[in-house]
Order: C-alpha cells, then structure tokens, then sequence
C-alpha cells in the first residue's frame, strides 16, 4: 500500500527542508511520453546545489492490439494495456531559452547524411554525429551548449531533456520509493544545470 510511503517521504522532506506534493499541478506531462495530464503523482521539491530541483513519479498507460486466426478460421482481437513509470527530474535555470536534446537514431542519422545539419548543431563533429539539439533560437541555444557541456555529454551518461519556461526537465524509467534516492536522482541534471552557459 501507498501509506506507509506517503509517511516516509513527508517524513524525509520535512527533515531536509523540501516540499511533497501528491497531486502536483505541473504543465510537464506535455513533454514527457503519454502527455498524461495527471500522470504526475508525487513531487518533492526543494534546494540542492543553489539550485532549485523536484523528482517525482509520473504514469502513463498504452494499449495494443492485436488479432489472430485460429485453425478454424475463427479471428479474435485481443487488446494488452501497459503502466508505464518514469521518474521525472527537474531544475529551474535562469534563461529563456527553450530547446530539447535527442540522442540520434539511425533515421536521424541518415537524414543527418542527406539533408544536412539541423540549425542548432553545435560544430562539435562527433556531439553532432550522436546528439540533435533542437530549438527555435539556435544561435542562443548553441551559446548557452557550451565546449564543457558537450565532453560532458562525449565523456559521460548525463541524461536527456528539455528545456522549457526555465525548468530543465529530465526522466528515466522507474519510480521514487526511498526518498532518500532523491539527492542522487537529481544530481546528473544539477551538473547540466551548472554547465549551461
């Protein structure tokens, strides 16, 4: 049951001086998959690094469907729903930049080969070959992706996001149930954080 976590995470947040919310009221889930409006169902917030960071739990939920015949020619459909968990990071910068980083998939990299560069490469070649910055301000968004950002990225696993009203917002697959986790969880996204620019 969720009791005896609601308890412990109020309990860890009172502790270290940050906030838990069960019902937060966030505009992320329109940029994480399932854009499941009330997919967010805890959030703590809270300072780490001088910054100001929230993890949080997130669902979603997908349907397939699929049809077989059986030796009798008799067809039947039958539909699988999957919960999907993510772990949803967050750090609140200074700027008013929007962008979001990909990494490359092959299609990415073969429209890379015939098309070109998209407006926001960095001119780093090998950052370039396995990552897609993308923005409607390239030029800013390339000045705020600096050199130690990208070996950040060549060099390491921080992970990716996006970058929207000033909250660099991160997930991975999973879900909070220790909040002492939450320091950890947030740390790769605080190191972007203090990179941008």
């Amino acid at each position: 049951s969720l009791g005896p976590l609601l308890n412990e995470v109020r309990g860890w947040a009172k502790q270290n001086g940050w906030h838990a919310d069960f019902a937060p009221q966030v505009d992320w889930p329109e940029r994480l998959p399932g854009r499941n409006r009330r997919g967010m169902t805890m959030l703590l917030t809270g300072g780490v690094g001088g910054h100001r960071a929230a993890v949080g739990n997130y669902t979603y939920t997908t349907t397939s469907s699929s049809t077989s015949t059986d030796a009798n020619g008799m067809t039947s459909t039958s539909t699988t729903t999957h919960h999907h968990h993510l772990v949803v990071t967050a750090v609140w910068v200074r700027t008013p930049v929007s962008m979001t980083l990909h990494q490359r998939g092959a299609f990415s990299k073969l429209g890379r080969r015939l098309f070109g560069d998209g407006e926001a490469a960095t001119g780093h070649a090998e950052f370039d070959r396995r990552f897609r910055l993308e923005s409607r301000t390239p030029d800013a968004a390339r000045a705020l992706f600096g050199p130690a950002l990208v070996h950040e990225y060549l060099t390491g696993r921080p992970p990716l996001w996006s970058l929207h009203g000033g909250v660099l917002l991160a997930h991975q697959n999973g879900q909070v149930k220790d909040p002492g986790t939450v320091p950890g969880l947030v740390a790769p996204l605080i190191r972007v954080a203090d990179l941008l620019g």
